[in-house]
């Protein structure tokens, strides 16, 4: 019988090749059994329409489960659900509130999106010192495109309404936030 372990790698390696059947047939056990990874992959594939029927509260239901869990992928794909209201209600607040737990955790989308959220007041407080840092976190935690609009994002708010000492300040805090831990575990979830 195959491990947990390769079962998870198994089924992420047939979405990379886009064999989503045999990704179902790895990751369904396992997300049933409760493993977060292959609840996040099933609500993805919900979302997109891969290897399962497109089902965005299907895909809602998978990704709240593995987000209670602390992955940090699902509980942005909850906050992505929420503000475009699929599968639920539109809710910029709890939007922001998923936005931000991915955010602390790491995911520099989560981060990008907190950032948003606070640079236009939706569902956080409008504060553009702490749009400043998140998208300075999100700068830090992407890579090449992804890390260029993170980048114009930062500094589109910085010439809207930040002092230099504001900017500091922003930096300051990035500089010293370390990320939150997933429920039950002892170190860091990888971003």
């Amino acid at each position: 019988m195959k491990s947990d372990h390769a079962a998870l790698k198994d089924g992420r390696q047939a979405i990379e090749k886009g064999n989503y059947a045999a990704a179902v047939t790895e990751l369904l056990p396992l997300a049933r059994n409760g493993n977060a990874s292959a609840q996040y992959w099933l609500a993805w594939m919900s979302h997109q329409g891969k290897g399962l029927p497109e089902n965005k509260s299907a895909a809602l239901a998978w990704a709240r489960k593995a987000a209670v869990q602390g992955n940090a992928d699902a509980e942005f794909l909850v906050g992505v659900l929420h503000a475009q209201g699929l599968g639920v209600a539109r809710d910029d607040v709890e939007a922001a509130r998923w936005f931000q737990r991915a955010g602390s955790r790491g995911n520099w989308s989560g981060q990008m999106k907190t950032g948003m959220c606070h640079m236009c007041g939706l569902g956080l407080p409008l504060d553009y010192l702490k749009a400043y840092m998140w998208f300075e976190l999100a700068v830090a935690h992407s890579t090449g495109h992804d890390q260029v609009l993170n980048r114009h994002l930062r500094d589109v708010v910085a010439a809207m309404q930040l002092t230099p000492e504001q900017i500091a300040e922003a930096e300051r805090l990035a500089r010293n936030w370390k990320p939150q831990k997933p429920p039950g575990s002892n170190s860091p979830r990888p971003a």
